[in-house]
């Protein structure tokens, strides 16, 4: 009786008579064993049985097999992700190859095209203001289609990267240094929120700066009346996230990342369209906003350093850009 599995024995006695009830069961742990206790009431409430099992070893026996069908469960879904971003890759590689050769072939009638308006430029005096108006537009057209096909060899070539240790929270104030005048005049405020602790990346200096560049740019259009774009940079553990919740699968939990988000007060982005930002020549801009690839320039660049981009919308409150990179020793 005096063993501490037999606490409150009373008192559940006393319940059962109190509710008129024969039997009551409970699992009981003491000092990391389990213990299957029944309590019955017989006799006409003259005997009391009590029953107990030490159930310590299938206690266990169920955790660890809980465990291992979670970590069988995370794993599958890891390896559905992966296939998935395996197929995206393959996907962007094909298209990719395709847009280099079409913008090769492409290129060289344009300059052709384009050479031959700037000699009618050059005679301008010669010709009416309406062939003059029509030679205007021929120029921007022709700019507009030269812009793109730059855009496709950019998106099509292969990058050979120049790593470096970089403070991303650094190479973020020189790219804000670059297109801040653009956001000032339009009345975005711009804060950066980085501890001084931050490990440095492995990265290349140039493309990353075309990365922060893109998402600076991309917050500039989505706040056109004004509003506030927060930079954060922090490091910690990798975590998985609440089930059901989008989140990189390049990374392990414990591991070691450094998380840099940018977030916006746009109009934000509809939940149809969400899943296409990254895809390329996507874009919700019209025909004069943009190619579509910038974004998708963007991740390129990003996997190309082991990391990873994610975002978050809510339209009419903004948007959150989520860039994960492991934190790698200088080989």
């Amino acid at each position: 009786i005096k063993h501490p599995v037999y606490e409150g024995i009373f008192n559940v006695v006393a319940s059962l008579r109190k509710h008129n009830e024969r039997e009551s069961r409970r699992e009981v742990l003491i000092n990391e064993a389990y213990y299957d206790q029944q309590i019955s009431i017989e006799a006409e409430g003259q005997l009391i049985r009590i029953f107990m099992m030490d159930v310590t070893s299938q206690k266990l026996s169920e955790k660890r097999l809980k465990k291992a069908h979670m970590d069988l469960s995370r794993a599958f879904q890891q390896l559905k992700d992966t296939q998935k971003q395996l197929v995206q890759s393959t996907k962007l590689a094909a298209i990719g190859q395709l847009a280099g050769g079409v913008a090769h072939e492409v290129k060289n009638p344009m300059s052709i095209v384009l050479q031959g308006i700037n000699f009618f430029e050059e005679k301008k005096n010669k010709l009416s203001k309406e062939d003059g108006e029509v030679l205007g537009l021929m120029k921007d057209a022709i700019m507009r289609a030269d812009k793109i096909v730059r855009e496709l060899l950019d998106f099509s070539k292969p990058v050979q990267l120049e790593l470096k240790p970089i403070n991303i929270a650094e190479l973020a104030r020189e790219a804000l240094t670059l297109v801040g005048r653009q956001l000032e005049i339009q009345n975005i405020k711009v804060t950066i929120d980085a501890p001084h602790d931050v490990p440095r990346l492995m990265l290349d200096e140039s493309q990353m700066k075309q990365v922060f560049i893109n998402l600076l740019l991309n917050a500039f259009q989505a706040m056109e009346n004004g509003g506030a774009l927060n930079i954060r940079v922090s490091s910690c553990l990798y975590e998985l996230p609440q089930k059901g919740k989008e989140h990189p699968v390049s990374f392990l939990p414990g591991q070691r990342i450094v998380l840099c988000e940018f977030e916006d007060t746009g109009r934000g982005i509809p939940e149809e369209v969400l899943g296409k930002v990254f895809d390329p020549f996507f874009t919700t801009k019209g025909p004069r906003g943009g190619t579509g690839l910038g974004l998708s320039v963007t991740r390129s660049l990003i996997e190309k350093h082991d990391g990873e981009i994610l975002v978050e919308s809510h339209p009419g409150k903004g948007t959150c850009f989520k860039l994960y990179f492991p934190v790698t020793e200088p080989s």
